[in-house]
């Protein structure tokens, strides 16, 4: 009798080997021949699959090794070192720079360093100074499309977890457009802004503060902490109020920065723009720099009174309410001032008619554009009996009888730096070279004339088209040998080492051909065997401040090679 054939469920495989399993097992040896091949190529598939598997994971630890030793170097360092360089990637003087232009990087250099990869972000969030100064800048609306938003509340607040324990540097500058609240003293703020937020959460860490620079508009300035006992730490304050916010509109707030009591502050360095200030309660004795802008005389003098340690001192801008004043009974003397600067005729020459300053080492006023300026220096110069060291005059114009003055008040003096005023610049300088070349001549033997320590003359000017003055230069040295290459006559060489003329864009307007040719070889050759001396020289002209030596010689150069092809 024949074997009935059966189909196999799985495969549709016919069987005539009698079986009555309508479905294979693959496992047994009777299976029909479909099965057992798929199920062979299944294993072999399954084996594969976890080779490559296999293949893939060890192809990832290998990448991983060789990334690992592909990597910079600083993934091997120390935590310690790796944040001692990560350090010196950091932008210089974020907490004191102004913020106004500030780049990306500026506002989050540690947030660009931990977006590197996951190591970078490990080490950055492991390395405190990274994080203890913290510039903020925005725009004071944030619906203000015009300047860029505050960072969140939150990234703020990390930021300051992440300084651990590290004292504080806070810049914060708040930028405002042309709406209408520019005009107003103290605006309508019906709920917290994020501006209010930032500084609520800045105003918690405020015993750590060592250094806060706020500039932006006057009202926020009373949401800042108002018990100064917290501010112990504090060492450098400096407060610049928008201008386009009344100087006097900040009394109108309480608690008023300029009415709290700084004295329990160990304040080192104080600076206040376009604030009206209560110098009663700025007597800091540990005051080293100070410098106001927008004050009146009679601030200025307290100020001196009351910070009897300062060494360095700058007045800006008389405010309108400073023409009227009452003048100090007596002569200011102030022992410990090293640096004084000022800016404004009236108020440079109100302050240092009452004042004396023994160990006064650089003074800079500007601008002076006015008769009687040079004698009230220098008797100022005469009542202080100081040794000055450096004198910046901005501003001005000098007459023959000012320069006199000027060198013969100065016998200690090293570095003179002088900003003409445009209107006469080219007489005035050309009559400042002659004078310095008469000053500066040595006899054999003998000491200059006048100034006989000066070493740096820097000197700025607006010429308007004529630069012949320029070929005096050289003789300011000493005096120049007869023979040919005019070298220096060594025993007539005053100890000047550099020179610097720099001329504004006015002459940079001019073709460069006409300046050179001004100029002359003879001098260009001059000057560069002066430097052949060793003497320091440079000669720039326009606002990129174009080197008109190498400039000249280069024009020269090619002049004379046409020639010779000609």
């Amino acid at each position: 009798m024949a074997s009935r054939s059966y189909v196999c469920d799985s495969c549709h495989y016919c069987n005539y080997f009698g079986k009555k399993e309508y479905l294979c097992n693959p496992t047994h040896i009777d299976a029909c021949l479909p099965c057992l091949k798929l199920f062979e190529l299944e294993e072999k598939i399954k084996e594969t699959r976890k080779m490559l598997v296999e293949l893939a994971n060890e192809r990832q630890q290998l990448k991983i090794r060789a990334n690992h030793n592909h990597d910079r170097i600083i993934h091997h360092l120390p935590l310690d070192v790796a944040g001692e360089i990560f350090m010196q990637c950091m932008p210089e003087d974020v907490e004191s720079i102004c913020l106004d232009n500030a780049s990306r990087y500026t506002l989050s250099a540690p947030f660009v360093l931990s977006a590197v990869c996951k190591q970078w972000r490990t080490m950055a969030h492991s390395t405190p100074q990274l994080w203890k100064a913290l510039p903020l800048c925005g725009g004071e609306d944030s619906e203000d499309q015009e300047y860029p938003p505050f960072p969140a509340a939150a990234v703020v607040e990390n930021w300051i977890e992440r300084a651990g324990n590290y004292p504080l540097s806070i810049n914060l500058c708040v930028l405002h457009g042309t709406s209408d609240s520019i005009n107003i003293a103290f605006p309508e703020i019906k709920e917290p802004t994020l501006l209010m937020k930032i500084i609520g959460i800045l105003n918690r860490h405020s015993d750590r503060w060592v250094h806060l620079k706020y500039k932006g508009p006057s009202y926020l300035l009373s949401y800042m902490p108002d018990d100064t006992y917290v501010l112990a730490q504090l060492r450098q304050l400096h407060i610049w109020v928008s201008r386009g916010f009344t100087e006097h509109s900040v009394r109108q707030h309480n608690p008023c920065p300029t009415t709290l009591d700084l004295r329990p502050v160990g304040l080192k360095t104080l600076s206040i723009m376009h604030l009206a200030v209560e110098m009663d309660n700025l007597k800091l004795q540990h005051l080293t720099e100070l410098v106001l802008g927008t004050t009146s005389l009679s601030e200025c003098f307290e100020a001196l009174q009351n910070c009897p340690n300062i060494t360095r001192c700058t007045f800006r801008r008389p405010a309108r309410r400073s023409y009227h004043h009452i003048a100090p009974s007596s002569t200011i003397v102030h022992h410990n001032l090293q640096y004084l600067e000022i800016t404004g005729s009236f108020l440079y020459r109100e302050v240092i008619r009452y004042l004396s300053c023994p160990s006064l080492k650089t003074l800079a006023v500007s601008p002076s554009i006015m008769p009687g300026g040079m004698p009230l220096i220098t008797e100022f110069l005469e009542r202080s009996r100081c040794s000055l060291e450096s004198f910046y005059f901005k501003k001005v114009t000098l007459s023959d009888a000012d320069i006199d003055l000027l060198c013969q008040a100065m016998p200690t003096l090293q570095h003179l730096h002088v900003e003409l005023f445009n209107a006469l610049s080219t007489q005035t300088a050309r009559n400042l070279f002659k004078r310095l070349a008469e000053f500066l001549s040595v006899d054999e033997g003998k000491e200059p004339r006048y100034l006989p320590f000066l070493r740096k003359f820097i000197l700025g000017e607006d010429c308007q088209d004529d630069v012949s003055h320029w070929k005096l230069l050289p003789e300011i040295f000493g005096t120049l040998s007869p023979t040919p290459g005019s070298y220096l006559v060594e025993q007539h060489r005053h100890m000047l080492e550099f020179v610097s003329v720099s001329v504004s864009s006015n002459l940079a307007q001019k073709p460069k051909s006409q300046i050179y040719e001004t100029l002359g070889r003879d001098t260009l050759e001059r000057i560069l065997n002066l430097e052949d001396d060793d003497i320091g020289w440079q000669l720039t002209y326009g606002g990129d401040g174009e080197d008109i030596i190498d400039g000249a010689m280069e024009w020269y150069r090619e002049k004379d090679l046409k020639k010779n092809v000609e």
